[in-house]
């Protein structure tokens, strides 16, 4: 992706946090590595919602934000594909209130770039996360690792769906598969070790789900 417009995306996308959520986040990270595109936000935590924080009242959080980004999430894909002509299908998210960031991400149909470092042995990698997600769900049938830039590691897994999730997902529980799949994955997910197969440091997690084609996504974002 060319400066110029990467600049004046995140320029764009920083204005229309700002104008849905009443303040921009500090900063807003954008990279463009196919078949990955990836916005990370640091600095986004409104006064009301650290009040509600305190209060352990997260939910209301979820719940509002859900709404602001049905709103904004539409009208900045019509402006990407205008600035850049990608084409992608969907554009997921996730927060981390504890750190006050938030990452956004989309898969580009674009040929694949599989650049990773040569310490890192990726098979082993992501076997790892496979071994992980199998603990207390079903094993996916797939798990792909890709660099988007040299600190954001985007996990893309195929087939993580057991038969009674896919049930209640038919009868409309899908946010509450959401809910338990992204407490599962928190406590199963062994940050010290991949840390160690890295040799970085793991800043955020964030974790999103296509149930619709049976995937689910993890976002780390590392040291630099």
């Amino acid at each position: 992706m060319e400066q110029t417009i990467q600049k004046e995306l995140t320029s764009y996308f920083g204005k229309s946090i700002r104008y849905y959520f009443g303040r921009g986040p500090k900063s807003v990270y954008m990279t463009k590595v196919p078949p990955f595109f990836t916005i990370q936000l640091r600095g986004i935590m409104l006064p009301i919602e650290r009040l509600l924080i305190e209060r352990g009242k997260t939910k209301h959080i979820e719940e509002t934000r859900v709404l602001l980004m049905n709103k904004l999430l539409p009208e900045f894909q019509v402006k990407l594909r205008e600035e850049t002509n990608m084409k992608f299908k969907d554009i997921y998210y996730d927060w981390n209130f504890q750190n006050q960031s938030g990452m956004i991400w989309g898969e580009i149909e674009q040929p694949r770039q599989r650049a990773w470092p040569a310490h890192v042995n990726r098979e082993a990698f992501e076997d790892k996360i496979s071994e992980f997600t199998g603990r207390k769900q079903k094993s996916p049938e797939n798990t792909e690792a890709f660099w988007s830039g040299d600190r954001t590691l985007v996990i893309r897994q195929q087939g993580i769906l057991c038969s009674v999730e896919k049930e209640f997902i038919n009868k409309g529980y899908c946010s509450q598969v959401i809910e338990v799949r992204r407490k599962l994955e928190d406590q199963t997910f062994d940050r010290e070790s991949i840390e160690k197969m890295l040799g970085r440091k793991i800043n955020d997690i964030f974790i999103d789900f296509n149930f619709k084609e049976d995937v689910g996504y993890k976002v780390l974002t590392l040291d630099s």
